[in-house]
């Protein structure tokens, strides 16, 4: 096989052609059909004189261009699996990587000295949205920003809510769903939301002209900067791009941006670089995602705090300040203030006490009120307001937990009108609660209501079955090796009645002392989308797991023999109730906001069961919180570890790219939302928090088989190497005694006028580069 080469004459055309159609307004990609056949015909009608400035500058592009016979063959092989839109996409995100990198780079190097870097302000933003339409269209429903630096801390605060018009056409279940799950801000008629988008926009350019800083490799201003998570960069561009395109259409003007949104992972590994005192990408990925200030005090906006709900803009923003604080204050040794952190930091991991008998650990939701209430013992609420009579009053019954039930005869009232009166005795109110509780009657909705109640029981209840089973475990060598099984799943969407498709499963058996003892992975035919569902069903597909929503090979639709595999496996996690010496339900463990998911995908496959058999088949199964279970097993072992704690411990990003975790596909995809991923890495996160617990040597049954090396590889000065992207985390076990070099090779475009072939476009330097040696 020949040694292939680079651009041809014909492909300098095409993108000569692309861009002249791009000069008319119509933009085709270089794979485009219409595109290959426009430039196609007009190549094969001109003279060698017409061609020869392209073949020139093919011949002058291609001087350096080279590929081995190996990466050649392997282009070869993958030829038909990457499509032209991903490519474009991944080209275009490497070349902002790097732009972005180095703007931050100058950014900081504007500073020439540690006071001038402490003092100097960075504006971090947070946006919750309507959801992402057309376009990369994202309207906006509320938007924050910080401004923080690290001698100060959080300086100033922006907050708005803004009213985004009507929900876009076709777009409607998707906003409800994401407002219903995450913001809870309504979509409409929202009375703090405003509409004046001019003074919005002028607002945000008057607070970031101070974010510019001079650039210190031509000495001109840089754009106006604001930073965030990498994964909120698309969302928070796409918020600026709808306030321009709002601000133009009322003005009538061409008002574009001046302003950047950068990744805040890349700020604070460049700070401690240039502070002698470097940490590396993926512990500050890690640090910048600590849930530790979820439940904070005095972090949320008035409207979320009282709804309760941590997806607040606002709380975002002024969270990613405290973990800047965190990470930065002992650096540069800059004494904290309220500025930093938390007027009232959340006492809830100095306030535990050391036996689960004295106090079960706080529900989530009641974080927040610890700090006023860390001298008391917790107890249940069991108060409620009065429910009036409709019957007598003419009112409009209020659902508050009890006497729920309508049309109902005096006579079938009596016994629960009995039942009231005996348990309202000692009920009492203070006239200011019941002030605040008239007050606010109008915006507690019934399901809202009923959902607390029963999360509240469920939470109990579940609580009390992990204790069971821990403490069934008599010894310590029994809790050591006892058998705990991982649950992980991807799903098409979420659907009607909590009915959820999966399309992947995967569970781990673990143990203390084994670690991982087998792995359970299958993937699923759930049928055809929904009705209605498509648009969020391709959305989630595209944004997460990736996996084909119909006509892939490698899922099963045998759901009889999926459910007798579970059923088989999971046989093993029953354990002896301390109560009443009954046996447990089979039980599976995963993180919190993934029980429902996960309830909804085994009763996906408990129906399709019972469809395909006529049966009438009950899971004896619950599913139940991987945190609490690593609580109550600490305090058992009396090195009690706090919720707050034991959550942060088990969303850490530390094992996200490390080698021989995901699936075959997924890591072909190199994609990490897979569900046999995620199981093992909550197994190693769990081995993390134990294995130094009970002394435990750890095997490569615990963590990787090849552990990801890039903290002890990261070399100390940022001028000898530039961090490696994420996505090339997983390659480093490999490489880590060479240096990384961008690929610039491609592959050979096929000359139509003499092979009739479509050109095949494969774009210049996508990440996956060559590895000099040094």
């Amino acid at each position: 096989m020949g040694k292939p080469k680079g651009r041809n004459g014909f492909f300098q055309f095409l993108i000569h052609t692309q861009n002249q159609l791009k000069r008319e307004g119509k933009n085709l990609g270089l794979n485009s059909p219409e595109l290959q056949g426009i430039a196609g015909d007009k190549w094969k009608g001109m003279s060698k004189e017409e061609r020869a400035p392209y073949e020139q500058r093919s011949q002058k592009s291609n001087t350096q261009v080279e590929i081995s016979p190996k990466k050649y063959h392997e282009n070869q092989q993958n030829y038909g699996k990457i499509l032209s839109r991903e490519s474009d996409q991944l080209d275009d995100e490497e070349d902002d990587a790097e732009y972005y990198l180095k703007m931050i780079e100058c950014c900081v190097k504007a500073c020439e000295t540690r006071e001038q870097i402490m003092n100097a302000s960075f504006f971090i933003v947070g946006t919750n949205v309507m959801c992402k339409a057309n376009n990369n269209e994202f309207p906006p429903l509320e938007i924050s920003i910080c401004q923080y630096s690290i001698a100060k801390g959080i300086q100033f605060v922006y907050h708005e809510f803004i009213d985004a018009g009507r929900v876009p056409l076709g777009f409607m279940h998707l906003a409800k769903s994401h407002m219903q799950a995450f913001h809870k801000i309504p979509l409409e008629d929202f009375l703090p939301a405003v509409n004046n988008y001019e003074k919005i926009v002028e607002d945000i350019k008057q607070i970031l002209e101070e974010s510019r800083f001079t650039n210190s490799m031509n000495g001109k201003p840089t754009p106006m900067m604001v930073f965030c998570r990498d994964d909120a960069i698309p969302q928070n561009k796409g918020v600026f791009e709808w306030l321009r395109n709002k601000y133009n259409a009322n003005n009538s003007t061409n008002f574009e941006w001046d302003i950047e949104v950068l990744d805040l992972v890349a700020l604070l590994n460049i700070i401690s670089v240039t502070a002698q005192k470097p940490i590396p990408p993926a512990l500050a990925e890690d640090k910048l995602n600590s849930s530790a200030y979820d439940y904070a005090m005095n972090t949320l906006c008035d409207y979320h705090e009282e709804l309760d709900c941590r997806h607040c803009a606002q709380g975002l923003a002024k969270r990613l300040c405290y973990m800047l604080s965190e990470a930065l204050c002992p650096m540069f040794e800059v004494t904290p203030t309220d500025k930093h952190f938390p007027s009232k930091r959340n006492v809830v991991q100095e306030t535990y006490v050391q036996s689960l008998q004295e106090v079960r650990p706080l529900p989530a939701h009641r974080y927040h009120e610890t700090a006023e209430t860390d001298d008391q013992e917790w107890e249940p609420d069991t108060t409620e307001e009065q429910t009036p009579d409709p019957s007598t009053t003419g009112a409009i019954p209020k659902r508050t937990g009890v006497g729920r039930g309508r049309g109902m005869s005096k006579e079938e009232r009596a016994p629960y009108e009995q039942r009231s009166q005996k348990s309202n005795t000692p009920v009492q109110i203070s006239p200011k609660k019941y002030h605040e509780n008239q007050q606010n009657y109008g915006k507690i909705l019934s399901r809202e209501s009923d959902q607390l109640d029963d999360m509240e029981d469920d939470a109990e209840y579940y609580l009390k079955m992990i204790e069971c089973c821990v403490k069934a475990c008599e010894t310590r060598e029994q809790i050591m090796n006892t058998s705990f099984f991982i649950v992980a799943t991807n799903v098409m969407c979420k659907i009607n009645m909590n009915e959820i498709p999966p399309l992947e499963i995967s569970i781990c058996q673990y143990s203390i002392a084994k670690g991982i003892q087998f792995v359970y992975h299958e993937f699923i035919d759930a049928g055809g989308v929904p009705t209605g569902y498509m648009n969020a069903a391709k959305s989630h597909m595209q944004d997460f797991h990736k996996i084909p929503l119909d006509g892939f090979p490698q899922a099963v639709n045998n759901y009889e023999k999926i459910v007798e595999d579970i059923k088989q496996i999971l046989e093993e996690s029953r354990f002896t109730n301390s109560m009443n010496g009954k046996p447990t339900p089979m039980m599976v463990f995963c993180r919190d906001d993934a029980i429902p998911q996960n309830k909804g995908v085994f009763e996906w496959l408990r129906n399709k069961y019972n469809a395909n058999n006529s049966t009438n088949f009950e899971w004896d199964i619950e599913v139940l919180d991987l945190v609490a279970l690593l609580n109550v097993i600490s305090v058992n072992a009396q090195k009690p570890i706090p919720p707050a704690l034991a959550e942060d411990k088990l969303r850490s990003s530390m094992y996200d790219y490390a080698m021989n975790t995901l699936c075959d596909y997924h890591e072909e995809l190199d994609c990490r939302h897979c569900a046999q991923g995620l199981a093992k890495q909550l197994c190693y996160m769990l081995s993390e928090a134990l294995c130094p617990m009970f002394e435990v040597t750890p095997t490569d049954k615990h963590f990787p088989s090849k552990r990801n090396v890039v903290q002890e590889t990261y070399v100390q000065s940022f001028q000898e190497v530039r961090p490696l992207p994420a996505h090339r985390y997983h390659e480093t076990a490999e490489t880590d005694d060479q240096e990384w070099e961008p690929d610039t090779t491609e592959e050979q475009t096929p000359d139509p006028s003499t092979t009739g072939a479509i050109p095949k476009t494969t774009g210049v330097g996508r990440g996956r580069g060559r590895f000099a040696p040094k």
